[in-house]
């Protein structure tokens, strides 16, 4: 994660900017805001790391999102085009298996 470009995505958000005041400043080494009036800190520093754990749970870098039906689609073009081919088969069966296995779960939410 680029911490800097993810502190410029957090401090641009409205309700954020808001908040800020002049003499707050961020420490890397430590990963939080401060500032010697303490001056809304709290409410920045809460959000800032709610921030951060909502941006890791979205998705992990070196993935995407892909609609699910994409995924079957894809599966079933693979099949026709090369139906005997173990490789393909093995591996999007087991990244489909993935999908219906996680349905449940994200529908309930």
């Amino acid at each position: 994660m680029d911490i800097q470009k993810e502190l410029d995505e957090f401090t641009s958000q409205k309700h954020i900017r808001e908040k800020l005041r002049p003499d707050m400043r961020f420490d890397k080494r430590y990963n939080h805001f401060f500032s010697v009036t303490n001056s809304n800190c709290d409410w920045i520093n809460g959000a800032w790391y709610g921030w951060q754990e909502a941006k890791a749970k979205a998705v992990p870098e070196g993935f995407v999102l892909v609609p699910k039906g994409l995924i079957k689609t894809l599966h079933e073009q693979l099949l026709d085009y090369e139906p005997d081919s173990f490789v393909v088969n093995r591996d999007i069966c087991e990244l489909w298996r993935h999908v219906e296995a996680q349905e449940p779960a994200n529908e309930s939410n």
